[in-house]
């Protein structure tokens, strides 16, 4: 493994990843741009079924301890507006609701409620 680079400079010896082989040095790369990321961050890729996005949030989780960013005396409060109504189910076969059906949504998303489900 090589030290930290100028991005111009990556090559494959800086990119420690179990995922590597399917990834090339252009991939890192706009990767890192659309991310904002810099020479010495770490970048988490998770693929899978769509509840993989869970152990994501358990790694967050773990790094903010290891850390000692986590605050347990503070209670944070936040909206989440932008979010899907639907989902498909674990075959396939139909569309679910994700979330409480009286919850808040986004309308400009409502357009694709009959024809894209998944969209809205």
């Amino acid at each position: 493994m090589g030290p930290a680079c100028d991005l111009d400079d990556l090559d494959m010896d800086h990119i420690r990843s179990n995922i590597s082989r399917f990834l090339n040095v252009d991939d890192v790369n706009r990767f890192s741009e659309v991310m904002g990321a810099t020479p010495g961050d770490l970048i988490f890729l998770i693929a899978g079924e769509q509840k993989s996005p869970m152990g994501l949030g358990a790694l967050r989780h773990k790094i903010g301890d290891l850390i000692f960013v986590n605050d347990d005396s503070k209670l944070d409060f936040a909206f989440v507006t932008d979010f899907p109504l639907f989902e498909r189910d674990n075959d396939g076969s139909k569309w679910t609701a994700t979330t409480m059906r009286s919850a808040c949504h986004m309308k400009t998303l409502w357009k694709n409620l009959e024809t894209e489900p998944g969209m809205s």
